[in-house]
Parts: C-alpha cells; structure tokens; sequence
C-alpha cells in the first residue's frame, strides 16, 4: 500500500522569504541550498486509518487508502513509462554507459538516434560539445515544466513518472550536494533531495478537466445533454434498468464517478470481485463488461 510522504519548507528557506519574497522566484545557488535544506525537517506520513467504525464512520471504501490514491501497481507503470521516456528522449553522452544501453544490453533509442535527443546532457551527441546544463539541471525549469491537477494519484504519477525518467541524475546530485555540505561538526553527510517545482491550482477551480465554475455554460450543455431524447432512450432501456437492479444489489448506483475506479484498480491489481461481477472473459457479454460500457456511454453524452 502506497502512502504520501509531506514536509514543509526548511526553516532556512521560510526566514529567507519573509525577508525576500522574491527568493521564490529568482533561486540563486545559495538560495536553491537554502531550499533544498540547510537544517533537518520531519518527513510526515499520511494515512487514512482515522476512521475505525464502519459503516458509520469510514473512508468512501472502507479502507485506508485515500479516494483516488495511486496503487502500488500504477506505481510500476509510472515507474516503467518514466524509463521508456528516457530511453527514447535522454542522452546522457557516449561515455557514459548508462546513457547508452536501455534494456538487456540494447542500445537506448536516443542514443542510436540523435534525431530524438530532446536532452541531451553533455553536448557531444550534436557535435557541439556545449552543456546546456551547467547552470539549471535538466529537470529544472525551463528544461522542464510540471504541471498537474491537484489529485493525488495524478501527482504521485507524475512524480514517479519523472524519477524513472531523470532516475540517474538525481541519484547523483543527491550525493553531491550531500558532499557539498557535509559538516564536519554535525556530521551532516546524508544526501539532500533534489526539488522538481511542481505547478498545480486548487482542483475544484483548475482547467485540466471540465470546470463549471470557470465555464457556466457546461451546466447548460449537460442539461441539454440529459434531456435529449437520445439520452432518455439509452437511460430508461432494459439494459440500463438490468444493471441498475444488479448495482443496487451491491448496495451502490451508477450516480457516483467511483465505479470504474473501482472496478478497474479491483481487476487491475487482480483482487477478488463480487461474485455477480466476476465473469470478465476479454468478451462484451460478461455483466462486468456491461457494467463499464454503461457508465462510459452515459459519461459521453456530455
């Protein structure tokens, strides 16, 4: 089981912007340390385990996972999809064998190809033989921009996503700046983490979805969209009034946004579902094929 690691700025770092709210915006090397950490900080571990009386005092699942968490197993995925990415678009330079071989030995794509060397850190892929990241790491702004809505399994994949795709790099500006400053009074020599500015908005007011609130109209598009005859027909078929009965004898409906997220992360992490859904077999005939067809194709009339 997946949880959230929180900490909150440095107490460095908070004293230097209230006396320069500027340091935020223009990270200068002593600032960026300040950032990064000069003093210890508690990492804080989020768990959602409050709640110990079901059903009247529980979590939407009744479990301690938050709603909409990242699984252990997207976690692979990201992880994996993060290393795709940098074998088709990182050069880390000839002389590097990392930066070369991807897999079992195969050569990476961005080093057979210099055509996909969107990053290519050390120069000599292009014959320029310039570092254009001497002064701002590549996983640094403007090299690169993350931007996520404000859900955690949105933000967490996108935070595994990227250490599998600058994994190398990390690992080793860790352990320098450890090196750089190591005391030798506290002994001070464990590595300090690298810090990827992360750009999100308060989710019920972001743009990364559709957002009523922005744009008032949707609420009359979906109005529209409910009343149409083509939505009345496919919403009051047989199928529909089949599948609400199997539904609301699982003790649900179909009005809520949890059902494929929970059929899905179920079925995807292989976890035992309900005896009336569990008879997926690849085909459209199984109730669990039905079940999602159902809440995709009434979720796409608006």
């Amino acid at each position: 089981e997946l949880t959230t690691l929180t900490s909150p700025p440095s107490d460095p770092f908070v004293k230097e912007v209230e006396t320069n709210p500027t340091v935020i915006d223009d990270e200068t090397d002593r600032e960026r340390d300040a950032e990064m950490g000069d003093s210890a900080m508690f990492l804080f571990e989020k768990r959602y385990d409050a709640l110990r009386d079901p059903p009247v005092l529980a979590n939407a699942f009744n479990g301690t996972c938050q709603m909409g968490q990242l699984l252990l197993r997207g976690y692979e995925q990201e992880l994996t999809n993060g290393k795709h990415l940098r074998n088709a678009y990182v050069y880390a330079g000839r002389s590097s064998e990392e930066g070369m071989l991807f897999k079992d030995g195969e050569e990476s794509l961005a080093s057979s190809d210099p055509r996909m060397r969107l990053f290519d850190l050390d120069g000599s892929g292009n014959g320029s033989g310039e570092n254009e990241y001497e002064d701002k790491r590549p996983y640094e702004e403007p090299h690169l921009y993350y931007r996520a809505d404000d859900e955690q399994r949105t933000l967490m994949s996108g935070q595994v996503l990227l250490r599998g795709l600058w994994g190398p790099e990390i690992v080793a500006d860790a352990a320098a700046t450890a090196a750089a400053t190591a005391s030798a009074t506290t002994g001070n020599d464990g590595a300090e983490d690298p810090i990827i500015v992360l750009h999100t908005a308060d989710y019920k007011y972001d743009v990364l979805g559709s957002n009523w609130r922005d744009c008032p109209r949707l609420e009359d598009l979906e109005k529209e969209a409910n009343e149409s005859d083509l939505f009345q027909k496919f919403n009051s078929s047989d199928e529909a009034v089949e599948l609400r009965r199997i539904a609301a004898k699982l003790g649900t409906n179909f009005d809520t946004d949890d059902w494929i997220d929970c059929l899905m992360t179920t079925m995807c992490t292989d976890r035992p579902l309900p005896d009336v859904l569990n008879d997926y077999d690849g085909g459209d005939d199984s109730v669990f094929q039905r079940i999602l067809d159902f809440v995709r194709c009434g979720s796409c009339f608006f």
